[in-house]
């Protein structure tokens, strides 16, 4: 990874302001986890394809 973005470490979370984060009540709605694995996978792609043309 930090070959291709020069930076060591990517973070992306999913979720919603309401999820109560580390809480004891902590939540995460289907369709935010949907969209969270959506996204990295589409991400992941890019950086595979990074410099490829298209």
């Amino acid at each position: 990874m930090d070959a291709v973005i020069h930076a060591p470490i990517v973070a992306v979370g999913c979720g919603y302001f309401g999820s109560g984060a580390h809480a004891p009540n902590e939540s995460m709605r289907v369709r935010d986890y949907q969209r969270g694995t959506y996204f990295m996978v589409r991400f992941m792609r890019g950086v595979a394809n990074f410099g490829q043309q298209a």
